[in-house]
């Protein structure tokens, strides 16, 4: 059995929902719409598109509004989304196909961020999944399905695919960033000590990172990098870490945190541009370019990592001529 219930929550979300369920009435059963309380026209839009719309009391938990959409979704198949995220709608039938199978109990689509209409990141999230009682989300904010997952069937049990869908909600031309990050902040600051593991200090640090408050970032995110807790959270500190080292310019310190992380992550591409970056800033044209010759060579395979698409941003043969150039004029 292959049936599917799409499960979302949403308030006041009358400019994204229309996108969002237009991409994927077409393989779902069931849209289950959780509100927590729109004022707009949210509600009426998800009823054109035939959702079940549950009403729920939203208290600074999502794991709880989740659930809550959980709780009233019927068919074999769980498929969440967000009101800004996108199914690719081709992609669809592919992922109707895969739910055929009856082998795996979940599994990763692959998200890409859209800003100004171009991917900034992209990256596996787990968003299928069996429906089964056992399987309820976890954590106030930035809610997670996977520790149920692997706690009742395994840790091999969910896998990557590429069936694409797509995320506007670092747009500002399709949210309100500000809003979205003062919310998550005092979400946040609700947490007690004991709540607070390396996960949180991970999206503690997003947090800061998005309103430039890169000291704070950098501490969040090195404070979670050294927990012994990782839900796959980790592989994106050492980008983030020295993206945001690069951007106060102390270049040393990120180049230094760089090479630590690369004796983790040696084939991990984007962190050699950033490396690259750094380089070039500091006058050091042979060093830089060695690191965009290993970005460019790791980019001929898919070592797992996230994808920050610098290539959709930059001229990298360019850049590669002009390193090559200053480093034979270094060397006369």
């Amino acid at each position: 059995m292959n049936t599917l219930s799409v499960c979302i929550i949403a308030k006041n979300e009358e400019n994204n929902i229309s996108r969002c369920l237009a991409s994927v009435e077409h393989i779902a059963e069931e849209i289950v719409v959780v509100d927590t309380g729109s004022t707009d026209n949210t509600i009426m839009i998800a009823k054109s598109f035939g959702a079940k719309i549950v009403y729920h009391e939203f208290n600074n938990d999502f794991a709880g509004a989740r659930n809550k959409a959980l709780d009233n979704a019927t068919k074999d198949w769980i498929l969440y989304l967000d009101c800004d995220e996108q199914l690719d709608y081709e992609d669809g039938y592919r992922l109707k196909e895969i739910l055929k199978s009856d082998k795996f109990e979940g599994y990763c689509l692959s998200l890409s961020n859209i800003i100004d209409g171009r991917k900034n990141l992209t990256l596996p999230s787990l968003r299928i999944f069996k429906n089964r009682k056992e399987y309820r989300f976890v954590g106030k904010i930035h809610e997670q399905i996977n520790p149920a997952i692997e706690n009742f069937s395994g840790k091999d049990n969910v896998i990557v695919t590429d069936i694409r869908f797509y995320h506007y909600g670092y747009d500002e031309n399709y949210a309100d960033i500000p809003a979205k990050i003062k919310r998550n902040l005092a979400i946040f600051d609700s947490y007690d000590e004991s709540e607070k593991d390396g996960f949180f200090y991970y999206n503690l640090a997003n947090e800061n990172l998005r309103i430039n408050n890169l000291e704070k970032a950098i501490e969040c995110y090195l404070k979670a990098n050294e927990s012994e807790d990782d839900n796959g959270y980790k592989v994106y500190i050492p980008m983030y870490v020295t993206k945001a080292l690069h951007g106060l310019g102390r270049y040393k310190e990120a180049i230094s945190h760089g090479n630590v992380f690369l004796k983790s992550y040696p084939t991990y591409k984007d962190l050699y541009f950033i490396m690259t970056a750094c380089f070039y800033d500091l006058g050091m044209f042979k060093d830089a370019r060695d690191c965009l010759l290993n970005y460019i060579e790791y980019s001929k395979f898919d070592y797992g990592y996230p994808k920050f698409n610098f290539e959709s941003n930059n001229d990298i043969n360019s850049l590669l001529l002009e390193l090559e150039g200053k480093t034979e004029n270094n060397s006369l």
